[in-house]
This record gives structure tokens, sequence and C-alpha cells, in this order.
């Protein structure tokens, strides 16, 4: 199953380029000039956000995580298989690069106009407790990566704000 798994997995990332080329050329079509302007370099941002918060899992959470979750309950013996360390590892990646997306999520609900800048930053204190909920919901039922998550998230929610702020600055001009 694990090479079943690990084909997909690279099967997927081999054809992204030409699926994300497809998709394009769908949508291209039907957007204005000035939407094509701001949809290319929005594109490469999202991508570059989701690639950090992938690299982050996979370079900082998983090798914290592994061995505090192996030595969690010393008197019991490991159970990991390659399968199931492969598919947390997986589940890992994709739940750290949605996760990075929340100052483009911030940047859009301002550019809407269901919220702004300031409501953000009023709304912080509910903010902070939501993202250690996402993050208690994301990662393994262990404190140490919750707070790997969470930590993060409270800068990319300041981020966030920047963002609501810049696009706020654009359609004044």
């Amino acid at each position: 199953m694990v090479i079943f798994k690990a084909s997909f997995a690279v099967g997927v990332l081999l054809a992204a380029p030409i699926i994300l080329y497809e998709a394009w050329a769908f949508v291209l079509p039907a957007l204005r000039q000035h939407e094509k302007h701001y949809l290319m370099p929005l594109f490469f941002i999202t991508l570059f956000f989701f690639f950090m918060g992938a690299a982050f899992a996979f370079l900082i959470v998983a090798p914290v995580a592994m061995p505090i979750l192996a030595g969690f309950l010393p008197s019991i013996e490991n159970q990991w298989t390659l399968e199931r360390y492969f598919s947390f590892v997986t589940r890992m990646l994709l739940a750290f690069g949605a996760a990075f997306e929340l100052p483009i999520v911030m940047g859009f609900i301002a550019r809407i106009g269901v919220f702004d800048a300031a409501s953000f930053k009023g709304k912080r204190r509910i903010a902070v407790v939501l993202i250690f909920i996402v993050s208690a919901a994301l990662t393994p039922q262990d404190p140490f990566t919750m707070l790997l998550m969470a930590l993060p998230l409270l800068g990319l929610y300041e981020l966030g704000i920047r963002f609501a702020i810049l696009v706020s600055a654009r359609e004044v001009s």
C-alpha cells in the first residue's frame, strides 16, 4: 500500500504543472485583463505559502513530533509501520500547507469586504483561540505539535492583517 500511495503522490506532483496549466487555460478566457493581472501573482504567492507550510511540517514538525509521539508512553511498544508513517507525514504536509494559506484567505476576505484590517485587529483574541482550536484539530493529540502549528499561525495572522491593509490600500488607489 505504501508503494501505491507514494506512486500516487509522485504522480500528482509530476502531473501538477499540466493539471494547473489546463485549469488556467480553462479559466483564462473568462477573465478580464485586470483580473488576469492579479490572478497570476496570487497563484504564485498561494503556492509559495503552501510549500512553506509543507516544508515547515517536513523539516521541523515531523522530526520533532515523531520522537515525542514514539516516546509518549514508554511502557507501550512502538507500533509504527511504514504505511502509518507515510500517511502521518502526508497528512501533516497537507494540514500545514493548508494552514499556511491563512494570510491569503485574510487578504481575500478583506478584498471582498467581509472584514477589513481594523476588524481583524479587533478580533485578535478570538483569532488566537480559533488558531489553537484548529491547531489541536489538525495535529496529533500532543501539545508540542499543536504549538508548532499554532505559533507560526499567530505570526501568519499578523501577516494576514498586513495583507488586508495592502488590499485596502489598493482599493483606495
